[in-house]
């Protein structure tokens, strides 16, 4: 069983690594926002990556289900960024609390490395 487990991570590893290699694409123009109810930024605020149906005031633009969007509180702040799915419970995955975060190649390439650097530590 652990030498599946190995085989696995190595595989997924190697996968990464080849990734890694890739040309950079440009990055993702936001065109649609996810407005908050009053009081529903708390736990986007605490961190939490999820963003409920229910928690949403109203969207802004019309994005499609994977689009890239920006998540404000019913003040107009910015609270977070992520992608969005109408067709889920869960309506915005987030990606970065921080509204400087370009959501391009190289935001996914820093994810994976530091995912990768996780993973082989692991075969240490």
């Amino acid at each position: 069983m652990k030498a599946d487990r190995t085989s696995s991570l190595h595989f997924l590893i190697l996968t990464l690594q080849d990734y890694l290699n890739l040309e950079p694409n440009e990055g993702v123009m936001i065109t649609s926002q996810v407005i908050l109810k009053k009081g529903r930024e708390k736990s986007v605020e605490n961190r939490h990556p999820w963003i409920f149906s229910g928690a949403i005031e109203r969207v802004e633009g019309n994005p499609a289900n994977g689009d890239v969007v920006d998540v404000w509180n019913h003040r107009a702040r910015f609270v977070a960024r992520g992608i969005y799915n109408a067709k889920s419970q869960i309506q915005v995955r987030l990606l970065t609390w921080n509204p400087n975060d370009m959501i391009d190649e190289e935001f996914w390439r820093r994810r994976l490395r530091r995912a990768l650097a996780g993973r082989q530590a692991l075969l240490e």
